[in-house]
């Protein structure tokens, strides 16, 4: 899921996603800063995308969702 970081502590971020906020950890990613763009899934910041990435996936995103 791609997500938009809004705050990073030592070892995790808080990041929104499809209008959600939760924590999770950026141990394989090493140092964010607010308003990186990562793709995230089971609570764990796995891959750094680019603006264009992270509004392409949310528009895929969104459409999944409206299919449930």
């Amino acid at each position: 899921m791609p997500a938009r970081v809004v705050s990073v502590n030592a070892a995790s971020a808080i990041v929104e996603a499809l209008g959600m906020k939760k924590t999770v950890t950026t141990r394989l990613l090493g140092e964010l800063q607010p308003g990186d763009f990562v793709t995230v899934h089971a609570d764990i910041a796995y891959g750094r995308i680019s603006r264009e990435e992270y509004d392409t996936a949310k528009v895929l995103w969104k459409k999944l969702a409206k299919c449930s």
